[in-house]
């Protein structure tokens, strides 16, 4: 749907090297995600999470700020295409039923060592299949209901945050339309359960 990803795929259990032995006699595949936060031989990319940027503990994730705050924050110190990579991952999440968006599953990257850009996406988990809860981690506009995620909810959204209005309706609405375009034709690609797939598309219909 055109967010910005890292490397992420499924290898052997048996290729990866350093397995503690309790997990060596399991069979099957592993999700690997390639790190994002080294360059050439191996140089560190400094990276911090949204609670880091808040100077809050990690048990306070889930406190004190809100995807509103986030939205406020990335537009004032980043650009037009930050803010609506943020806008198209939020949608994305609350189509799948990701209600564990948390703050430490938002990051800024800094590449060059100085200049904050939103790190590729990673954490993406559709949580409705094992939590009966449709609700974000975080709220939009004080709202975190995904059956509440409208336009007019955006609209309220982009005021409080100061974001132009236009942008976030207009990016929330290519969004939702790729998903409901690809989901179909995808999901039979995807290795999850029968019950998984329709779960995700219940959701997807609210």
């Amino acid at each position: 749907v055109g967010i910005q990803a890292p490397e992420v795929g499924l290898i052997p259990l048996s290729r990866v090297e350093g397995v503690p032995e309790q997990w060596q006699r399991l069979k099957g595949n592993a999700y690997y995600i390639k790190r994002f936060d080294r360059g050439e031989k191996g140089k560190r990319i400094h990276i911090e999470d949204f609670n880091q940027v808040y100077g809050q503990f990690p048990e306070a994730k889930y406190k004190n700020y809100s995807y509103t705050n986030m939205a406020a924050d990335i537009w004032r110190l980043m650009d037009e295409l930050q803010l609506a990579e943020f806008i198209r991952r939020l949608i994305f999440n609350a189509a799948i039923g990701n209600n564990d968006m948390h703050l430490k599953n938002w990051s800024l990257i800094y590449r060059d060592g100085r200049t904050p850009q939103l790190a590729p996406a990673y954490d993406f988990v559709s949580t409705v299949r094992y939590i009966a809860d449709h609700r974000l981690a975080l709220s939009i506009a004080r709202e975190k209901a995904t059956s509440q995620l409208d336009s007019t909810l955006l609209e309220r959204f982009a005021r409080k945050a100061q974001i132009p209005s236009q942008l976030v309706l207009q990016t929330a609405q290519e969004t939702a339309a790729r998903i409901t375009t690809l989901w179909p034709k995808l999901q039979k690609e995807f290795p999850i359960d029968r019950e998984t797939r329709r779960q995700l598309t219940e959701h997807m219909k609210s």
